[in-house]
């Protein structure tokens, strides 16, 4: 029996909020805190009137000034060690409680205090799980997509993902994420400072190679990117977006807000 994809929303809730929230999610490493400072400061130029949330209680320090910080609320110290758990529970468990007065977020957010704000901006942690299993960051997603328009940026650390099928497995975590909150997805490939190549060049040039490898035994690994590759270009292309980005040397900046102004 075959199974055919279910259906995504293509677009935010609230069409009438002028206000974007802007999500970014990556895996540890990615560039994300270095990526919200980008936005800030572009933000703080421009004289974008907008709203940071910082969801990492187990960082250490940050660039900016978030308006919400988990770690004013939450002690990820005290949660180890009363709780005997370790530090990606203890960061997954601080999402979990943090949620519980998400709504309070939210009216904070709606009051008088933050009128004509432009722009939401939400740091996550390291810890994809929050995403991908917990049900925290459901709630999240949505309880925001409720009021505004919402767009997820997933980052991928290009120095990393120089292996192919590390460049699967995030492009995996995105396909994940984007099915299970129905969101719109903007895949930033960061620290691409150096790097000139087309990203679709590059995936097509990666395919053959990794299809010539393949080419006389079959392995589960190449069904799988296969199965990936349909998932993308038939079904998921016109929810996925992408862009060049460096955090560090600000390049693309200004084509992220062109594209971000036209959702």
């Amino acid at each position: 029996k075959k199974y055919s994809i279910p259906p995504i929303m293509t677009s935010s809730i609230n069409s009438k909020s002028p206000i974007n929230v802007i999500i970014v999610i990556g895996l540890a490493g990615s560039g994300k805190t270095v990526f919200v400072n980008s936005i800030h400061e572009k933000m703080m130029y421009n004289k974008n009137k907008h709203f940071i949330i910082n969801l990492d209680a187990g960082v250490k320090s940050i660039p900016y000034l978030p308006n919400v910080d988990i770690r004013d609320t939450i002690d990820i110290t005290d949660l180890i060690i009363n709780h005997k758990i370790g530090p990606n529970s203890a960061i997954i468990t601080a999402v979990n409680l943090f949620i519980t007065k998400f709504n309070e977020l939210i009216e904070i957010i709606k009051s008088k205090y933050y009128r004509n704000l432009e722009f939401i901006v939400v740091d996550t942690p390291g810890q994809i799980e929050v995403f991908l299993w917990s049900i925290s960051g459901f709630i999240i997603v949505n309880l925001l997509k409720y009021s505004y328009k919402t767009i997820i940026l997933f980052l991928v650390d290009m120095k990393k993902a120089s292996n192919f099928l590390l460049l699967i497995s995030n492009l995996l975590y995105c396909l994940s994420i984007m099915f299970k909150t129905k969101t719109k997805i903007l895949i930033i490939f960061n620290k691409t400072a150096n790097k000139s190549k087309h990203f679709w060049n590059y995936l097509a040039n990666q395919q053959s190679i990794l299809n010539y490898e393949h080419l006389s035994s079959k392995t589960y690994i190449g069904d799988l990117i296969n199965l990936f590759l349909d998932l993308v270009f038939r079904h998921s292309l016109g929810n996925i977006f992408y862009n060049d980005f460096s955090s560090f040397k600000k390049k693309c900046l200004n084509e992220f807000f062109i594209y971000l102004c036209s959702i």
